[in-house]
């Protein structure tokens, strides 16, 4: 009969239940601990040392506790090694596996803490309205009037309080005492600051703006005056703000425009700008972008120059054209005799090839422009520049009628060319030609925008295109989405 010698460990600590388990049986031997066979056990002992090995290291085994503290039942992971390795910290009380799944049930617990913690239709609840039901939803918006019922009144009885308290500790100081003290604060803070210090230059310019006695009488430095530029550029609404606080004392903001416009702005072309461009970037090749933009149509008066501000810019040629078409269309009584007013701005930008030069160097105000007048303004403009030292290359348009019009009054210039992409230079010491380009950016959009209004959006258009595929051209369907369009186009 075989012989059987089972020695138990018992661990009180843990429900009383047998841990580390070592048995006997026929000269085999057999160590489990908490029903999990010991790795790496000789199933065959044969001297007294290897069975003191043995119990030595099933004592010194330890067992993984699992994560009981966080979830009391199902606290260990599926994939649980229960018995420590031998090269896991001393102060570890789980194994790898049952500490990767700790943070799961953390996680899983906090959710359920804010959950309960978080009654859904509260005022103060973070739960979307997109997820609760119709009763839900009058039960929050009820909540939240009630707490702005309750928000409203505290703010009431706070206001009651301050002015209360106010009005029984409060002690009136007079105007001039404020300036007083004001003064010798800012005498002692400038005393204590060194002399080339910006904070003292500050607090001197304010001490001078206090004690002036109108406000037309300050004066200042012009470190404080850059400072306040750069301010009003940056955010011309914080500049109110900080003007209308009275903290500080700034210049206004007519101050600032006498600084800010050093030249006076007429419209035509700008010969002291070309030459200032000229001067800080040198002779070089640009391009003229040509725009027209809408503005308000209205009169200034111009208190520098005595001139008002916001007639048509016409030549003499296109003032005396316009008298006779008026004339001849329009009945005797009901001609009139002053200057349109103008409604658009034609601007002319110069773009460097070669550099980061941008400016406007031409404005011209219009009302009703024409190719002839454009060809007429973008030539002076031309000439400014090419007399000035710049040599224009190309010009760059969006593809308004006006503007192809205006490419088309140039085609005897170079008369063999298919399409009208050229103009002779006619300023130009060495005849070289100036390219014609529409802007990629407003081509696209026309495009775009062709396409989204065929058949659908405004329904503005009906644009017919040839199909490859079907053998001829068809009419897109009115439910086809716009970028499928500009697919089916390009193909």
């Amino acid at each position: 009969m075989p012989t059987q010698l089972p020695i138990t460990y018992f661990n009180f600590l843990v429900d009383a239940m047998v841990t580390h388990y070592v048995s006997f049986t026929d000269g085999g031997w057999r160590a489990e601990i908490k029903g999990t066979p010991l790795p790496d056990c000789e199933p065959h002992i044969s001297s007294t040392n290897s069975v003191i090995q043995l119990f030595t290291r099933v004592a010194q085994s330890r067992l993984c506790q699992g994560n009981s503290d966080l979830k009391p039942t199902d606290h260990r992971s599926k994939d649980c090694e229960t018995i420590l390795s031998a090269s896991a910290p001393k102060t570890s009380l789980r194994c790898g596996k049952c500490s990767v799944y700790r943070g799961t049930l953390r996680k899983a617990k906090s959710r359920a803490a804010n959950s309960a913690d978080n009654d859904r239709v509260a005022a103060d609840s973070r739960t979307p309205f997109s997820t609760l039901s119709s009763t839900e939803l009058l039960d929050r918006c009820r909540n939240l009037s009630a707490s702005r019922q309750r928000t409203l009144k505290e703010i009431k009885d706070l206001k009651a309080r301050i002015s209360s308290i106010i009005a029984e500790k409060s002690v009136e100081v007079p105007e001039s005492d404020v300036n007083e003290s004001c003064k010798t604060k800012l005498i002692e803070g400038i005393n204590n600051l060194p002399a080339d210090s910006v904070k003292r230059l500050f607090l001197e310019q304010q001490l001078k703006a206090i004690t002036a006695t109108t406000a037309s009488a300050r004066r200042w430095h012009p470190t404080i005056l850059r400072w306040c530029l750069i301010m009003h550029k940056k955010s011309k609404t914080l500049y109110r703000y900080m003007r209308q606080s009275e903290f500080v004392c700034l210049p206004s903001e007519r101050t600032l425009s006498d600084y800010r416009c050093y030249r006076d702005v007429n419209s035509g072309v700008d010969q002291l700008h070309i030459l200032d461009c000229l001067e800080k970037y040198g002779e070089q090749d640009v391009s003229i972008l040509i725009d027209e933009m809408k503005v308000q149509e209205g009169l200034v008066y111009n208190s520098s120059s005595g001139d008002l501000w916001g007639f048509v810019d016409s030549l003499e040629a296109d003032s005396l054209l316009d008298c006779v078409a008026n004339s001849a269309s329009t009945a005797p009584s009901t001609i009139s005799k002053s200057e349109p007013l103008a409604t658009h701005a034609l601007s002319f930008m110069i773009r460097g090839l070669q550099s980061s030069l941008q400016a406007v160097v031409a404005t011209y105000g219009s009302h009703c422009m024409t190719a002839e007048r454009l060809f007429t303004r973008f030539w002076e403009v031309t000439a400014n520049l090419e007399l000035a030292g710049f040599r224009v290359r190309c010009c760059v348009s969006d593809g308004a009628s006006i503007n192809r019009k205006f490419y088309k009054l140039h085609m005897d210039d170079y008369p063999s060319d298919v399409v009208t992409h050229r103009a002779r230079n006619r300023f130009a010491p060495d005849d070289r030609p100036i390219y014609l380009v529409s802007d990629t950016c407003h081509l696209m959009k026309t495009t775009r925008n062709g396409m989204e209004n065929s058949g659908g959006n405004r329904n503005s258009r009906r644009l017919v295109v040839s199909d490859l595929f079907w053998g001829g051209s068809k009419e897109l369907p009115l439910k086809t989405p716009w970028w499928q369009r500009l697919i089916i186009y390009i193909l």
